[in-house]
């Protein structure tokens, strides 16, 4: 049996093989953070600019592959049998469920509080994200942490021996900010009755 020819979807996917969150953040796979950054992007841009809708999207995509494809069989050009196109499918589920199962093991460790110490970190950054998603537009809270994640800190790398100067002298002067009551004030007490 020949083996299929591999297309650019399957190379991508091959590059998240054993991908790490760091690799990512850190573009040490930049075809695989490339692929991210390209996807964040794409979603601003549909779902925030053009301000498409799911439903719409959705309907859009499935047009474009009927036409494109439908395009490609009446030009007699090689198309993709329907077996090709459902082993390809296959095959990217095949490679998503390690993730998935992964994420549900997270998903279990976080809400039966085995680590009480990540629970409570990921209930506080629910918090937050709540109160951020009320006054920020969904798109907006994801396009400052696409950039914050995937820019900060391979800046901060680049950049260390100039930030990490800085970021101690700030440290200082927040530490004797908060040590010291406001002028004219006395220091915070407890009365007792």
């Amino acid at each position: 049996m020949a083996q299929a020819t591999p297309t650019l979807l399957s190379s991508v996917v091959k590059d998240f093989d054993g991908l790490t969150g760091k690799q990512l953040i850190l573009w040490e796979r930049p075809r695989a953070t490339a692929a991210v950054v390209a996807a964040l992007v794409t979603v601003v841009l549909i779902f925030g600019v053009m301000q498409y809708t799911i439903l719409t999207f959705l309907c859009r995509l499935a047009q474009l592959a009927i036409v494109a494809y439908g395009g490609l069989v009446y030009l007699q050009k090689s198309a993709m049998p329907r077996k090709a196109i459902t082993d390809q499918a296959k095959a990217l589920v095949d490679r998503m469920v390690p993730y998935l199962i992964r994420l549900a093991d997270f998903a279990a460790l976080v809400v039966s509080w085995e680590d009480p110490t990540l629970s409570r970190n990921v209930l506080i950054a629910t918090l937050v994200g709540g109160v951020l998603g009320n006054m920020f537009s969904d798109l907006t809270v994801l396009a400052i942490v696409g950039a914050t994640v995937f820019a900060g800190p391979v800046g901060y790398l680049r950049n260390k021996d100039q930030i990490d100067p800085m970021l101690k002298q700030f440290a200082g002067k927040l530490s004797q900010a908060l040590a010291a009551p406001a002028e004219g004030q006395e220091p915070h007490s407890v009365k007792r009755d």
